[in-house]
C-alpha cells in the first residue's frame, strides 16, 4: 500500500506560484495579440497578401489555443486552492480532538498533585500578574517532575518589589523575577530544577533600586544571571548560589544606566512605547507642543485604574477649520516607559472616541486608527485637565526634563546629558528666536513654538511678503533660525532649504504675522540635532539645542 502525504502550505504555495505564472503568460499573450492576429502585408502584391493572410490564420489559431490553455490553468489553480483548503480543514478538525485529548490527559495526570500540593506534576508554572494595587504576584511553580517556573509579575506601585519567579520542578528552569516598582528591587529569580536546571534571572529594579537576586542553580548548571539595577544608580542584584554539587555562584548584576527609551518615527512624528497600569504596550507620539497624555481605551487596563475622575471630556487639535477631536475619560494612573522607568499616579486621558472635521464635514475615526500621545511641553497654551506633563510624575531626578535625540533614536529622562549650543526661554513657546531668509543678515524676531509633533510648521508672512497666507514656502527658499543672545550676530541653530514643496515632508506654510504665535518649527530641527526640554522654571520651561557627541 502506498501512502500520500499532503502539506496544505506546500499546495497553497504551488497554487500561488501557478497563478503568478499564469499572470506572466497572460501578459505575454496580450502583448502578442496584435502582431499575431493583425499581420500586415510586406508589399501590395498578391504573394505578400497571401503570406500575410496565412500568418494571420496561424496567429488566430495560436490565440484560440492560448485561451483554452488559460482556462485550463485557471481550473488547475482553483482545484489546488480547493484541495489545500480541504486538507487544512481536515487537519484542523483532526487537531482539535487531539489537543483536547492532550489537555484532558494532562489534567488527569496533574489532578492529584494539584489537589495535594497545589502544583502540577508536568508542565510550566503560570506567569504572575500585576494586581489592581500595582503589586506583582509570584510566578507559579513548575511541575514536580518537569516544568519551568512562571515569570513573576511586574510591580508598578511605589515601594513594591517585583514578583518572584516561580521555582522549577525536578527538571527545569526557574522563572524570571518581575520588575520592581518605584524605588523597589526586582523580584528574585526562581530556583532551578532539583535535579537539573538553571535558576531564573532576577527582575530589573525600579529607579535607583537594586535588581533582583538570581535564582539558585542546580548541578551542573552555570552561574545564574542576577537582575540589572534600576536606572540611574540602582545596584545590580546578587548572583544566585551555585548548585549543591557543582556550579558557581553568579556574578553581581550591572549597575543601572541612564534612563533611556527607544525612539521610533511615525511619519514626521517621534514615538516612544508606554504601558498604562499593566495594559497593552502602545507607541505614543512624543509632542513637545502639548501637555496631554492620551491613550486609546483598547490599550488600557481600565479595571486597574479604578473610578474615573471625569468622563466625556474633549480636546481639539489642529487649526483653520481642520481639527481632530479626542473624547476621553480622565483617570489617575501610572505610566511605564520600560527599563524600570515608571511614574507616580498622574492624569491619563483614556480615549473613547475620535473624529476629524473639515469646514464642511465631520468623519468618525475608526478605533484601530486612534493614536496615543504623550505631551512633553511645560508652557503649552491649552493645558486643560493636564496641568503638567506626565513626565513630571517620574521620580527625582528623572522629572527634570527629557532629551529627544531623534538622530540617534532614543529619549533620555532626567538632566540634560549633552553640551548645549544655545537655549531659549520657554518650552515649547519660546522667546528670543529670530529668523532670516536666503542667507540674509536681516533677522526678525518671532514668537515661536519648538514643536516635535508639529510636522510641517509655519513661518510669518513678514519673511515672505509675496507668498499668500496658508501657502507652502516656495521651493529654493532657505530659512535660518537663530537665537538673539545680544551679540552683534545671533547664534545660528539650523537652516532649512525647501527642495520640493509637494514632496518634502517638512515644508512649512506661511501664516499671518499678526498672530500671537507666528512661528512653529515643526519637527525639522529634531532631525538635525538633539533637543532637550527642561521643565524649569516652573510654568515656563527651557528649550536647549544640544551638540551631538560621538
Amino acid at each position: 500500500m502506498s501512502f500520500v502525504f499532503a502539506v496544505p502550505e506546500t499546495v497553497t504555495d504551488a497554487a500561488a506560484n501557478l497563478q503568478n505564472l499564469g499572470s506572466t503568460i497572460n501578459a505575454a499573450h496580450a502583448a502578442a495579440a496584435a502582431p499575431t492576429t493583425g499581420v500586415l502585408a510586406a508589399a501590395e502584391d498578391e504573394v505578400s497578401a497571401a503570406i500575410a493572410t496565412l500568418f494571420s490564420r496561424h496567429g488566430s489559431a495560436y490565440q484560440a489555443l492560448s485561451a483554452q490553455a488559460a482556462a485550463f490553468h485557471t481550473q488547475l489553480v482553483q482545484t489546488l486552492d480547493a484541495g489545500a483548503g480541504a486538507y487544512a480543514g481536515a487537519e484542523a478538525a483532526n487537531a482539535a480532538p487531539l489537543q483536547s485529548l492532550e489537555q484532558d490527559a494532562l489534567s488527569l495526570i496533574n489532578a492529584p498533585t494539584n489537589a495535594l500540593l497545589g502544583r502540577p506534576l508536568i508542565g510550566n508554572g503560570a506567569n504572575g500578574t500585576t494586581t489592581a494595587q500595582g503589586v506583582g504576584t509570584p510566578g507559579g511553580p513548575g511541575g514536580l517532575l518537569w516544568g519551568n517556573g512562571g515569570t513573576g509579575g511586574d510591580s508598578i506601585a511605589v515601594g513594591a518589589p517585583g514578583g518572584a519567579g516561580g521555582p522549577a520542578g525536578l527538571i527545569g528552569t526557574g522563572g524570571t523575577g518581575g520588575m520592581g516598582g518605584w524605588a523597589a528591587p526586582g523580584g528574585t529569580g526562581g530556583t532551578g530544577g532539583w535535579l537539573w536546571g538553571n535558576g531564573g534571572t532576577g527582575g530589573i529594579g525600579g529607579p535607583t533600586a537594586p535588581g533582583g537576586i538570581g535564582g539558585a542553580a542546580q548541578p551542573p548548571m552555570p552561574p545564574v544571571p542576577p537582575g540589572q539595577g534600576g536606572v540611574l544608580s540602582g545596584t545590580g542584584g546578587q548572583g544566585g548560589p551555585g548548585g549543591a554539587l557543582w556550579g558557581h555562584a553568579g556574578a553581581t548584576g550591572a549597575v543601572g544606566g541612564p534612563a533611556t527609551a527607544e525612539l521610533q518615527m511615525f511619519g514626521t512624528k517621534p514615538r516612544l512605547e508606554i504601558m498604562v497600569e499593566g495594559g497593552t504596550p502602545v507607541w505614543a507620539t512624543a509632542d513637545t507642543g502639548a501637555s496631554y497624555t492620551l491613550v486609546p481605551e483598547q490599550y488600557v487596563n481600565v479595571a486597574a485604574l479604578g473610578a474615573p475622575i471625569a468622563t466625556d471630556k474633549t480636546v481639539y487639535f489642529g487649526a483653520g477649520g481642520y481639527t481632530k477631536a479626542d473624547t476621553y475619560d480622565l483617570y489617575y494612573g501610572q505610566l511605564n516607559f520600560g527599563n524600570g522607568i515608571v511614574t507616580k499616579p498622574t492624569e491619563i486621558g483614556v480615549i473613547t472616541h475620535e473624529a476629524y472635521s473639515t469646514p464642511t464635514k465631520t468623519y468618525v475615526i475608526p478605533q484601530n486608527q486612534w493614536r496615543a500621545l504623550i505631551g512633553m511641553g511645560e508652557n503649552t497654551v491649552a493645558k486643560g485637565d493636564f496641568p503638567n506633563t506626565s513626565l513630571q510624575a517620574l521620580p527625582d531626578p528623572l522629572n527634570e526634563g527629557v532629551l529627544i535625540n531623534q538622530p540617534r533614536d532614543y529619549f533620555q529622562f532626567g538632566a540634560n546629558p549633552l553640551p548645549a549650543i544655545a537655549a531659549v526661554n520657554g518650552a515649547p513657546n519660546a522667546t528670543g528666536l529670530v529668523l532670516s531668509v536666503d542667507g540674509g543678515t536681516n533677522y526678525i524676531p518671532v514668537t515661536g513654538i519648538i514643536d516635535s509633533g508639529g510636522s510641517y510648521g509655519f513661518v510669518p508672512q513678514s519673511l515672505l511678503p509675496n507668498v499668500p497666507i496658508d501657502s507652502p514656502v516656495p521651493v529654493g527658499t532657505t530659512i535660518t533660525v537663530a537665537v538673539d543672545t545680544g551679540a552683534p550676530q545671533p547664534t545660528v541653530l539650523y537652516t532649512q532649504t525647501i527642495t520640493d514643496a509637494t514632496t518634502t515632508a517638512y515644508t512649512p506654510k506661511v501664516f499671518s504675522s499678526t498672530l500671537p504665535t507666528n512661528f512653529n518649527s515643526g519637527n525639522f530641527p529634531y532631525t538635525e540635532m538633539p533637543i532637550y526640554t527642561d521643565f524649569s522654571p516652573t510654568g515656563v520651561g527651557t528649550t536647549v539645542f544640544d551638540q551631538q557627541v560621538p
